[in-house]
């Protein structure tokens, strides 16, 4: 019997066994103990602000950009609301399911979807994505209705950039468009900005010149979510500031015109205020549309625009570098008189030709002019008694006169970087060719060939001080803020009276039937046009075997002559000034004076000449 409860009662030993089974279940509490120690109060702080913090969510409120205005109020980029249907990409475990599932309820196309896939894969750090930009109310409901099926996809009202105008305004104006990398690169404070589906910046012209003005600031809201993230109730919030507006010198009805009044040519179109400097028109043609551009362009309508041999994205107004032609001889004509190498008298023989060593020019007339004075010679655009004033004055007299009229000058109105084309000296040629200046050089310069680059923008402000007579006007985009004060303009420093020849030469070039630019006069007396033609070399002139030029009908249109004209209304009481660009218009006569003509009837009237019913007869 002893024997028997010596195996059931304990001898006050412990197996092996036991003793590792005692020990585990110490290790195992001892654990659970420092865990819960760790957890309750050496994170507790920790893990208290991670817990309100998956709680809580805060959501960016963009802030509405605020309008660009033309000088009468017109908008020509605003903020139009639209419903969107959006990914949220932490929100949906499949993005390839989500949207083939609203494939069958939305208008999305396999390749908008793929565009999608492709976003989220190539910029992770964007995690809303636009897929439909623009959808109706129906689709809005189908989608929120179908929402569990759905994980990710929402439908949200957005706000998006317009453009009323299209391509009228797009180089002056510019376009916005996603925040990129390479913004966030120049600027880190877009990075808390760049996952929210609407906020934009300006990639171009006044859109980014005034960016920040225009984007106002951003405001939050702070809510408390349940375990699904869905909002339970506000905490707080800081609503958004819209940006202020900003107004243009430009007239968008002028504006506008201009750009179907090219009709399909290239070049460009400035209309300038010659008293204040108000730049009326600014035109680059073609454009593009910048309506394409807020949501991200495509990859078809860039590579469209890329490739374009009319290169669409240039702005020629502002950066496009044109040898002024015979535009350029108001400039010699007062640098002449400026210097007493010239009299209004003086009176030039030509023959149609100027020898220079064995260097022959020519005047554009084969014949020849005869003999001419300085009125003469601005009216019927004689080279020949140019070359010969040019050759007397010196380049570098010409080159002093020029700037003082704004050729050469950057003209920085906050928008597109400006150019600030070619008034060439002797110092300049040694500089940058590292050769000679030569008297071929002042013969080619004093018609505004050779060197001599201007840009129209220049060209309209050289105009504008020529009519305004006393001061050095500057061009200016942006209306000055109520109650600010002008900026004086320093002193034109030309001899009155000798500004009085030219600008009666001007008027003689539209109003007198040898003046070259008579078809295009404005026939109202009291709209009466002043102005200059001017045609610019593309390359060398093609002779044929007798040594002729070769008429620019028969060359291929890239090789054709640009045409310019310059001018100003009234002629009696100057009020705008205007310079337009056809490339390849073959004459400043016919393909440009007409168009200036226009503009400047619209710029006093506000009224847009039918320009094939008010055409000028002969």
């Amino acid at each position: 019997m002893a024997q028997k409860f010596q195996n059931i009662v304990p001898s006050g030993r412990l197996t092996r066994r036991e003793l590792v089974l005692i020990g585990g279940q110490a290790l195992l509490t001892g654990g659970l103990v420092y865990r819960a120690y760790e957890l309750q109060l050496r994170r507790s702080p920790e893990l208290r602000q991670i817990a309100q913090e998956n709680g809580v969510r805060t959501r960016l409120l963009a802030a509405a950009r605020s309008d660009i205005l033309d000088r009468n109020g017109r908008a020509i980029a605003n903020t139009r609301p639209i419903y969107s249907i959006v990914l949220h990409v932490d929100d949906a475990p499949d993005p390839a399911t989500s949207l083939r599932r609203l494939a069958e309820l939305a208008p999305l196309s396999r390749e908008m979807r793929r565009s999608a896939l492709r976003q989220i894969e190539e910029e992770p750090d964007f995690r809303t994505i636009v897929v439909i930009r623009s959808v109706d109310l129906e689709t809005v409901d189908r989608v929120a209705a179908n929402a569990p099926s759905l994980p990710g996809i929402g439908a949200e009202q957005r706000s998006v950039r317009n453009y009323p105008f299209a391509d009228s305004f797009s180089h002056s104006v510019g376009y916005v468009s996603r925040i990129s990398k390479r913004d966030i690169a120049e600027n880190p404070d877009l990075g808390r900005f760049a996952n929210h589906p609407d906020v934009r910046v300006g990639k171009r012209g006044v859109e980014l010149r005034h960016g920040e003005r225009l984007a106002g600031r951003p405001g939050h809201v702070v809510s408390e979510v349940n375990a699904l993230g869905v909002s339970q109730r506000e905490l707080r919030r800081q609503n958004s500031v819209r940006g202020k507006s900003l107004r243009l010198t430009l007239e968008a009805g002028l504006q506008n015109y201009a750009s179907r009044r090219f009709d399909g040519e290239t070049g460009a179109a400035v209309v300038m205020d010659v008293q204040e400097g108000d730049l009326l028109c600014l035109l680059s043609t073609p454009g593009f549309n910048p309506n394409e551009f807020p949501d991200g362009v495509s990859s078809a309508y860039w590579n469209a625009l890329r490739t374009n041999p009319e290169k669409p994205l240039i702005d020629r107004a502002m950066a496009g570098g044109y040898a002024p032609g015979s535009t350029f001889k108001v400039v010699v004509a007062l640098a002449a008189l400026e210097k007493g190498l010239r009299q209004p008298d003086s009176r030039t023989f030509c023959s149609g030709k100027q020898e220079l060593g064995d260097t022959v020019f020519h005047c554009w007339k084969r014949g020849g002019h005869g003999s001419v004075d300085l009125r003469t010679a601005i009216q019927q655009s004689c080279d020949v008694y140019f070359y010969n004033a040019g050759d007397a004055v010196g380049i570098d007299a010409i080159a002093e006169m020029a700037g003082r009229l704004g050729l050469g000058a950057a003209f920085d109105i906050e928008t597109t970087l400006p150019s600030s084309g070619i008034i060439p000296t002797r110092t300049w040629k040694e500089s940058v060719h590292d050769a000679r200046w030569s008297r071929g050089d002042t013969f080619n310069a004093a018609i505004g060939q050779g060197f001599v680059l201007a840009t129209p923008l220049q060209l309209a402000v050289m105009t504008a001080r020529i009519a305004n007579g006393t001061s050095r006007i500057a061009p200016r985009l942006v209306l000055p803020e109520p109650g600010s004060r002008p900026v004086a303009a320093e002193p034109l420093g030309i001899n009155p009276k000798h500004l009085g020849i030219v600008r009666d030469a001007m008027f003689a070039v539209c109003n007198e039937r040898t003046g070259t630019a008579y078809d295009a006069r404005i026939l109202d007396p009291d709209l009466t046009l002043a102005g200059k033609t001017g045609t610019s070399q593309v390359r060398r002139m093609q002779r044929d075997s007798t040594g002729q030029s070769l008429p620019q009908e028969e060359l291929l249109r890239r090789h054709r002559h640009h045409a310019l004209f310059v001018g100003y209304a009234p002629a009696n009481r100057p009020r705008y000034a205007a310079a337009v660009v056809v490339e390849h218009g073959m004459s400043g006569s016919r393909a440009a004076a007409p168009i200036v003509r226009d503009l400047l009837v619209h710029a006093l009237t506000g009224i847009a000449p039918d320009w094939d019913a008010t055409r000028a007869r002969a």
